[in-house]
């Protein structure tokens, strides 16, 4: 039984992993409270909504090519590997160039929801968060763990302290255009660093386009597809759902205890297993003992770390409520409770979908993906007209167990084993 406990070694990398991941998600939660605070519930609402759109955006746009190009670099040599992902990047880049004026003339169109002083950096944002969001993806698959979560922490958690820090020695500096100009400022400061990675040894004579590898992942990338838009539909449904027939102040209690929760998956899920979904797939190609071997080991820190950051979370949240004078959290304190159950079942259900990942299920993922949206936007239409912000909640909490059931029972199943073994 010891020989499966995780090493002295092994912990304190994931934990290095944990507290390069905590700082820059931590700071995030951070901007969150200066938002309550000095901004006000409706523009973290309408913050909250854009964060949905930045995740959303890339994830309908992309055609499911990130998660496919990443199986692919794993393996592939590393002439071959710049060229891949300047491939990639190029696609969604002509696409977002299209998109993003239609968007613009539709917004006009509808009255201006969003007002057009913000359209600029919104429209910055949408582009250059989804393209490096992606280089982060395919930079961890090339075991790239410590660049890609540099770049990580500048995209989330750098370009929020100077933000805050403005807004608190200049009042007149606590506005959403300042916020907005800090995002855009630290996705800026993202790509001058992945540029400058292209320089030494003129990596950027590598730049080039392979079409056909584009055509070959979009007709095998097609489940992957369908599972990246519903996870991102399912994720920010509900607080589109809650603005629509509640208002943003509500959106704005949604998102922050959201963010709480979602503080504890991100640490886990982002921090431990994804920059290891390189060794999960490199096992399960040597072998069923292998596999499940890393599987055992991944599920034992995955709980732990995942326990600890929870109680911290909850003990977090207790102790900072009176502080922030925003009667309407304390009010709706029981919505913070779900959500942050909901947020463990959702590490389990993502530990199993990275297994599914791993043994090339893709069609077991996009079917679970596909069961959690319809159930999660059902719920949340049923619900949150009439019970309120507490029924987006409790649409979370069934979704997230819906899911974990159905892919715990997936990667179980005997079918699934036969598959992997037959695959290697």
């Amino acid at each position: 039984m010891l020989k499966r406990l995780p090493t002295l070694g092994q912990i304190t990398r994931q934990l290095a992993l944990l507290v390069g991941r905590g700082s820059g998600t931590a700071i995030k939660f951070l901007l969150s409270v200066y938002m309550v605070r000095y901004l006000g519930l409706h523009e973290l609402g309408f913050y909250g909504l854009l964060v949905g759109a930045t995740t959303a955006m890339p994830a309908i746009l992309g055609f499911g090519l990130t998660p496919w190009f990443m199986r692919q670099l794993v393996h592939l040599p590393p002439a071959q590997a710049i060229p891949a992902i300047f491939t990639r990047l190029c696609l969604s880049l002509a696409i977002q160039l299209v998109m993003l004026p239609l968007a613009l003339f539709v917004d006009v169109l509808t009255g201006e929801p969003v007002p057009l002083r913000w359209a600029p950096a919104i429209a910055a944002i949408l582009l250059l968060e989804g393209l490096g969001s992606e280089v982060c993806n395919m930079l961890t698959a090339r075991r790239h763990v410590r660049l890609s979560e540099t770049l990580l922490f500048i995209r989330t958690g750098l370009w929020p302290l100077p933000v805050m820090a403005y807004g608190m020695t200049e009042p007149a500096a606590r506005t959403f255009e300042v916020l907005l100009a800090g995002w855009v400022g630290g996705l800026v400061l993202t790509w001058l660093v992945i540029v400058s990675c292209l320089l030494p040894q003129q990596r950027w004579r590598r730049l080039q386009l392979h079409w056909r590898w584009l055509l070959d992942g979009v007709r095998q990338s097609f489940p992957l597809y369908i599972h990246e838009v519903n996870l991102a539909l399912g994720l920010y449904l509900d607080r589109f759902v809650i603005s629509l027939y509640i208002g943003l102040e509500l959106t704005g209690v949604y998102t922050f205890f959201w963010s709480v929760a979602n503080m504890v998956h991100s640490l886990t899920i982002y921090g431990m297993l994804t920059p290891q979904i390189a060794t999960l797939i490199d096992a399960g190609a040597r072998g069923r003992a292998a596999f499940s071997h890393v599987v055992r080991r991944l599920q034992m820190e995955t709980a732990l770390w995942a326990t600890l950051l929870a109680s911290g979370a909850a003990a977090t949240v207790v102790i900072l409520l009176p502080y922030l004078h925003r009667p309407l959290l304390g009010d709706n304190l029981l919505v913070f409770w779900i959500i942050l159950a909901a947020a463990l079942l959702r590490i389990s259900s993502d530990g199993y979908g990275n297994i599914l990942y791993a043994l090339h299920r893709d069609d077991a993922i996009a079917g679970t993906s596909v069961a959690g949206t319809l159930l999660s936007g059902c719920l949340n239409l049923l619900l949150v007209p009439f019970v309120g912000i507490r029924g987006a909640a409790l649409a979370f909490l069934l979704t997230a167990a819906a899911q974990f059931s159905l892919r715990y029972h997936l990667s179980r199943a005997g079918a699934i084993a036969a598959r992997s073994t037959t695959a290697l």
